[in-house]
């Protein structure tokens, strides 16, 4: 992958899987941070010299595993925490009901009485 400037101010720094240092010649415009595959046709002592032979490619990030079965896990949590409110709020609706119709009926037979 195309990271950075090279200090010469004409190459490309590249990286591989285990982060060796590959110089390239290209556009930074269309290769900073893409990858591509190279050629290496020379090697010095901190990198190695390189030839472009794909298309550049953008990277694609994966959003990590741990955090994305976190995620799931919170939102199911705060569903279950929703539903069992949402039950709480209708029995205590179901209640306030049943007593004030208590009350109603409670009244208007003491007014029948009368």
């Amino acid at each position: 992958m195309i990271t950075e400037m090279a200090h010469d101010k004409v190459s490309l720094v590249g990286h591989t899987k285990s982060y060796h240092q590959i110089l390239v010649k290209g556009n930074p415009d269309e290769l900073m941070g893409k990858r591509v595959d190279v050629v290496v046709y020379q090697t010095t002592k901190h990198s190695m010299l390189g030839r472009i032979v794909s298309v550049a490619k953008s990277v694609a990030i994966a959003e990590n595993l741990q955090i994305m079965k976190e995620k799931q896990e919170a939102k199911s949590w705060m569903q279950k925490k929703l539903e069992l409110l949402s039950e709480s709020l209708d029995l205590k609706i179901v209640g306030a009901i049943a007593c004030a119709s208590f009350i109603y009926f409670a009244i208007s037979r003491t007014r029948s009485s009368l």
